[in-house]
């Protein structure tokens, strides 16, 4: 138990700054400067992190079998904030010590060692989770960055999406007809259909729900080596077992921007047609079309998804030469192996990588994951150690 501060603000908001603007106002056909300002925060103090983990080491078998439990709670008071401030005021205010959140979890290790003849076995595995919630970030913050919605708002965690819900895609004008759509909009069979969340008969932002949030939950990891007369394997398997992942751009959006007409991906061949109507992707329109505003212009689950995955990290297998052999050429030791890494990964969207994300270590997103990013290598490798 113990509680923390945090340095990581910006310098000087104590004081209210002044900046020059060399061209802010014309008059009688000349510029002049002006000066703005920022107020300070002259009453600013340490966020502080309450921190208490309580955590319980057991051993069975003849501790052949481990178990180590943890669990702790972390609330974080006086978090500086920008306050929301009306227009008239003419300026910004600094950060201010508002706000309020909390974070929980808990993590389970497993160890386990144990023999099979004159095979030796080592295993572990560790699985946990973490919970963040906004207790008091004053009042709810909606924004919307490449088509995909935040919301910041109090019982919520961070990186919260936000948006309309998919009912799956309209099969005909009948369905249509008889099915609420956003104003200025003109669906077609193979479109987006919307949930009316409040059935008023028109979908807008009213419609809107907490979609989930990006954070990894359950991560996981499984070794196991294995020993057998010179003989040596080692298996490192890690993994997400809930995540949420946004994406946007071309990687995603057929024809996004009017740049890649004349390209597509082979994810995105699964769009509906007359002849294919369990479609995971609406029909393909031109993104200057009312049915691409409709199925891409607003923020929807459409373009957030599931990024659960199971990676196995890490296969070596192994060889170590008896030493009576080595020691007759001078020798210590030799030991030949094969490694793969990252040689297999399973997940729902095998066309970008899982573990990328829109999120920085804050938890801040400047928009959708455009999935630009290089994808994980594979390696395939042998070598030999030799110990003289």
């Amino acid at each position: 138990m113990g509680i923390l501060g945090n340095q990581e603000i910006a310098d000087y908001q104590y004081f209210t700054t002044y900046t020059v603007y060399s061209n802010i106002a014309g008059f009688d056909n000349n510029i002049y400067s002006g000066t703005g300002f920022q107020l300070g925060s002259p009453d600013l103090k340490w966020e502080k992190v309450n921190t208490r983990n309580i955590g319980a080491d057991l051993s069975f078998l003849n501790d052949k079998l481990s178990v180590n439990l943890d669990y702790f709670y972390n609330k974080t008071n006086d978090i500086l904030l920008s306050p929301i401030t009306p227009t008239v005021l003419g300026t910004t205010l600094g950060d201010v010590n508002i706000g309020s959140m909390e974070n929980r979890g808990w993590e389970v290790t497993l160890n386990y060692h144990f023999k099979t003849g004159d095979f030796n076995h080592s295993a572990s595995f560790n699985i946990g989770n973490t919970e963040n919630k906004a207790l008091d970030l004053g009042n709810p913050q909606i924004r919307v960055v490449d088509n995909v919605g935040f919301i910041q708002q109090n019982g919520l965690p961070l990186g919260a999406y936000y948006g309309l819900k998919t009912d799956g895609l309209f099969q005909s004008y009948d369905e249509i007809a008889n099915s609420a759509i956003p104003i200025g909009v003109t669906p077609q069979p193979g479109d987006v259909k919307f949930v009316d969340r409040n059935n008023d008969g028109v979908i807008d932002d009213n419609d809107r729900y907490y979609l989930g949030d990006g954070f990894p939950h359950y991560n996981f990891g499984f070794s196991y080596n294995l020993n057998y007369k010179g003989f040596d394997l080692s298996v490192l398997i890690q993994g997400v077992g809930k995540r949420l992942q946004s994406l946007r751009g071309d990687i995603y959006m057929p024809f996004h921007n009017g740049a890649w007409y004349p390209v597509i991906f082979k994810h995105e061949l699964d769009t509906w047609t007359v002849t294919n109507t369990d479609a995971r992707f609406p029909r393909l329109t031109t993104d200057n079309s009312s049915s691409f505003s409709n199925n891409w212009g607003r923020p929807s689950d459409l373009v957030i998804l599931n990024a659960k995955y199971i990676r196995v990290k890490n296969i070596q297998l192994g060889y170590t030469l008896p030493e009576k052999l080595v020691s007759k050429c001078g020798f210590k030791s030799v030991r030949a192996f094969i490694n793969l890494q990252n040689p297999f990964t399973f997940s729902p969207n095998s066309f970008i990588d899982p573990e990328s994300t829109e999120f920085d270590n804050l938890l801040n997103a400047s928009g959708g994951n455009s999935g630009r990013n290089y994808p994980t290598l594979k390696f395939y490798g042998a070598g030999v150690n030799i110990n003289f």
